[in-house]
């Protein structure tokens, strides 16, 4: 999967935002979707919009895989950043991406900018 991944600092506020491209045609997947992996065998989490397949990641998550099943199923966007995560985590996140929630689920207005 081909992916241009843009990270810049939001000023003045200094979170990291993420502006990424899919090369090819995202797929799309509804809330109702997601919101069927929300466990151990099956974690998927929504971060702008956007979805991510982490089940392969839990165990290696530095905070545990605790935080991650909270939001299994659901939207992380606001845990994710509330962390603080490093430019790394943002890169690691993204080689879990699948895909991005249809245009009318969609939580935030452009995936970049919660």
């Amino acid at each position: 999967m081909d992916i241009k991944l843009i990270l810049t600092k939001d000023e003045p506020f200094g979170e990291l935002q993420l502006s990424a491209v899919n090369q090819k045609s995202p797929a799309y997947y509804t809330l109702k979707e997601v919101s069927k992996h929300f466990s151990y065998d099956s974690c998927w989490i929504i971060v702008w919009n956007r979805i991510y397949n982490v089940t392969d990641y839990l165990q290696q998550h530095p905070g545990g895989m605790e935080i991650i099943l909270e939001f299994a199923g659901s939207d992380a966007t606001s845990a994710f950043i509330d962390k603080g995560h490093s430019r790394v985590a943002v890169e690691i996140l993204e080689d879990y991406y699948i895909g991005e929630l249809t245009p009318e689920d969609r939580l935030y207005p452009d995936y970049s900018s919660p």
